[in-house]
């Protein structure tokens, strides 16, 4: 029974894992999109002629982007307090387990 808590703990924590790394990828996802936005803002600053709705709209994804980029790390962040739980509940099913373990292998004895 406790092994069997045990390995959901360990499956949790996993998928806790799981999901840290889809926010990793999608934050750098951003990163390049945003670094891909500031790079077409300079090149079309050089052509000389400016248009200004395409900068508008540059400026509003940017800004999309920007906030995203904030949700995200908000997300983050409790996806951190979340693993960290998970891996508490871990140590502590695993400690149990060992304890019984332990009562076992003293009651064969």
């Amino acid at each position: 029974m406790q092994e069997a808590t045990r390995d959901e703990c360990r499956a949790q924590l996993a998928e806790a894992f799981r999901a840290e790394q889809v926010l990793r990828e999608r934050m750098e996802e951003l990163k390049q999109d945003l670094a891909n936005l500031k790079q077409d803002a300079r090149r079309a600053g050089m052509t000389g002629a400016v248009d200004i709705d395409r900068l508008i709209d540059a400026q509003r994804y940017e800004f999309i982007l920007l906030a995203q980029q904030e949700s995200l790390k908000q997300h983050g962040q409790t996806l951190a307090e979340e693993i960290e739980r998970r891996r508490q509940a871990l140590v502590s099913a695993d400690r149990e387990v060992k304890i019984l373990e332990k009562l076992r292998s003293t009651q064969r004895a």
